[in-house]
């Protein structure tokens, strides 16, 4: 066997335990997935995982002033 696919098997055994799921495209995970959970530990999944994602890719980080951030702060001024 090539050394490739043994390094390929190895691989595939060394993450054939990770606690991770997987969704085909248009599946959606199971209700309250992330629901115990509160805004901020939402935030740093997200965070790790797309921090997880660039470094997978190698690619790095941008670091972006945060006036410079693509977003739109809109608040609530209803009465409460």
């Amino acid at each position: 066997m090539p050394c490739d696919d043994l390094d390929r098997q190895a691989r595939r055994a060394a993450r054939r335990d990770w606690p991770i799921r997987a969704y085909r495209p248009g599946e959606c995970p199971e209700d309250g997935f992330l629901a115990d959970l509160s805004v901020e530990e939402c935030l740093a999944v997200v965070t790790d995982v797309t921090e997880t994602c660039l470094v997978v890719a190698g690619k790095k980080a941008r670091k972006i002033a945060r006036r410079d951030w693509p977003l739109k702060i809109v608040r609530d001024h209803r009465p409460s």
